[in-house]
């Protein structure tokens, strides 16, 4: 056996221990029913141990087990289901910019772009393809700045910059000039596309005290399309922790925080926080562990306007099922960040702590159409 398959296989083995491990530790769990428990899991209904342990299935009755759903066979059937030039729009971040602009829809508006495929016949004047074209952009801008992948996703890559009175501008713990910048996110653009330039946003000041004072903290609300009208079908906060910017949950190893929304509401419930970054070991928080800050039972401001403001991006896609926006709550308002035609699901069923296939069945409908 090569020393990849080894490794393979020391990984796999190390993740049932875990899992075993992980539901053992519940009262009233014996290591045979954990053992159990876990392959069960497995061989009946694809879900893994380390899924097993992150859906706490430990806890839940098994009839509830076929409830719950996988990311990436979910994602098979997103495709399937959702038009694919409008999934293009929704991945391409110039692109679905620019669908915001023309439908009306509140977006974070682009103080500019490096694009290395740019479009030739739509070239928007927030274009750069010089440093002197950057350099402009940038001192007529804002002052802090959020920089990110055009075909990016989870925050990877992205990064902040902050201009000082004295035109220096600090990244990634550097210093520099608005040309050092520009030079900085050139050679970290590797093979990727090209970057978006942003302004960098706050929480509304009422969310403020869950967040920590690095991110810009924003809720997944997944809408579908029932009898041709879209409809909100969840919607989870998520809270920054740490000095990352990022909010993403990925699958509790960030160590960010997750709430519920009640959609009539906008009601929080407990906070969801994995206490491993290596395993998930996901339990309840009422206060944001940082700050203090009660979560359980904080109405969001604006929630009427939000919800308004997904259903009518939504219409803006007639030919989408469904889609999982990221949504923003600042002072002015919320405001829609990105909209994700393959999305993830399992912060869904870890905030609200239940399968969410019954909810979602008519996309498994559609798709064998």
């Amino acid at each position: 056996m090569r020393g990849a398959d080894l490794s393979k296989l020391s990984e796999i083995i190390s993740d049932y221990g875990s899992g075993v491990r992980t539901a053992h530790r519940q009262p009233g769990m014996s290591l045979f029913q954990a053992v159990q428990s876990v392959i069960r899991a497995r061989l009946l209904y694809g879900i893994g141990p380390r899924l097993h342990s992150l859906f706490e299935l430990y806890s839940q009755p098994e009839e509830s087990w076929r409830d719950f759903l996988v990311d990436e066979p979910l994602k098979k059937v997103l495709r399937r289901v959702n038009n694919p030039r409008s999934r293009e729009i929704t991945k391409d971040k110039l692109k679905f910019y620019d669908h915001c602009l023309e439908n009306e829809i509140s977006t974070i508006p682009i103080v500019c772009a490096i694009d290395r495929r740019p479009d030739p016949v739509v070239l928007q004047s927030y274009h750069v393809t010089s440093v002197d074209d950057w350099c402009k952009k940038l001192d007529a801008g804002p002052t802090e700045l959020f920089i990110k992948l055009i075909d990016g996703t989870s925050g990877i890559g992205a990064f902040s910059a902050k201009r000082s009175i004295d035109g220096v501008w600090t990244y990634c713990g550097k210093e520099g000039s608005a040309a050092a910048l520009y030079a900085f996110t050139i050679e970290r653009m590797a093979n990727e596309r090209g970057w978006i330039v942003q302004q960098r946003l706050r929480p509304h000041k009422e969310l403020q005290p869950i967040m920590s004072p690095s991110g810009l903290g924003t809720l997944r609300v997944v809408t579908g399309l029932r009898e041709g009208e879209p409809r909100i079908l969840f919607a989870v906060l998520r809270m920054p922790v740490g000095k990352g910017s990022a909010d993403n949950f990925l699958h509790g190893q960030s160590g960010n925080l997750i709430a519920a929304v009640d959609l009539e509401t906008g009601v929080l419930s407990p906070g969801r926080v994995s206490m491993s970054r290596f395993w998930p070991l996901i339990h309840d928080v009422d206060f944001h562990p940082e700050t203090g800050s009660e979560i359980t039972g904080l109405a969001l401001p604006y929630w009427d306007e939000l919800r308004n403001l997904v259903v009518r991006a939504h219409s803006s896609f007639p030919d989408l099922m469904t889609v999982g926006w990221d949504v923003a709550i600042v002072d002015g308002g919320p405001i829609i960040v990105e909209a994700n035609s393959t999305y993830d699901v399992d912060i869904l069923q870890v905030a609200f702590k239940r399968g969410v296939r019954s909810d979602l069945n008519f996309l498994f409908s559609a798709s064998k159409n």
